[in-house]
């Protein structure tokens, strides 16, 4: 399983089709998140079991939003901690919808990559990794 935790499923958009398939490479993530292009490809979801899954979407090089939930209700959101305060929000497509997003909400794609690959491992947000809660 090449470390991803077992039962967990990919899924993303590409263009009008959605596609889903097990998780069995933790590389897949990487491949999957580094091809958001906020325009054919702008979501890509990592499901655990019931309601558990990390979401991302935008534009690899714009920026990623990543979120993460155990239940629908509580919301993990990582931070960039480097976005300057006061900082102009982003405007991108995520999950095929144009938004509006606080610039500490939108992350480099390394960032999201390790945040997701976390998340493919030990279903879990990463400690080492700065998170808003809601």
């Amino acid at each position: 399983m090449n470390g991803v935790t077992a039962g967990m499923s990919l899924c993303w958009d590409d263009g009008p089709s959605e596609n889903e398939a097990p998780l069995t490479d933790v590389g897949e993530v990487r491949r999957r998140l580094t091809a958001l292009d906020g325009e054919h490809r702008t979501i890509v979801t990592i499901a655990a079991d019931g309601e558990a899954h990390l979401g991302c979407g935008g534009d690899n090089r714009l920026g990623l939003v990543l979120y993460v939930t155990a239940d629908n209700q509580v919301f993990h959101t990582l931070i960039n901690e480097t976005a300057a305060s006061g900082a102009d929000d982003v405007v991108m497509v995520a999950g095929g919808q144009p938004g509006r997003y606080p610039a500490r909400q939108v992350v480099p794609l390394e960032v999201a990559v390790a945040a997701a690959e976390y998340y493919a491992t030990h279903r879990d947000i990463s400690p080492e990794l700065a998170w808003d809660t809601t």
